[in-house]
């Protein structure tokens, strides 16, 4: 299987829009340039909870189990969206980020 960063370059290229407001407008919904990664943090036994969408594992992994334990929560580690929709389909209560692509 191809990587997921394939074609895209190091992940500093990602970020020279940061504090553009209009970057990532125009972009379509299944995008390569889109956030596909979701943090994961679990709150409680039937609950997870995004804290932060990232465009890869590399990016997210490093960072994710901080994120949670910042938000007093422990972490479920980085995901994709097949993993967020058996969340869903199971009946684990979840909140989603603002900007995930779900929305």
């Amino acid at each position: 299987a191809p990587a997921v960063d394939e074609g895209v370059g190091d992940d500093s290229t990602l970020d020279s829009t940061a504090g553009d407001p209009t970057a990532g407008e125009g972009i379509g919904k299944n995008s390569t340039l889109d956030k596909q990664v979701w943090c994961v943090c679990q709150p409680g036994h039937k609950e997870r909870t995004c804290a932060k969408m990232y465009y890869s594992l590399k990016q997210c992994d490093p960072v994710c189990r901080q994120q949670c334990k910042d938000k007093g929560m422990r972490s479920s580690g980085c995901v994709g969206q097949q993993m967020v929709e058996t969340f869903i389909a199971t009946g684990t209560k979840w909140v989603d980020c603002l900007n995930s692509p779900l929305r």
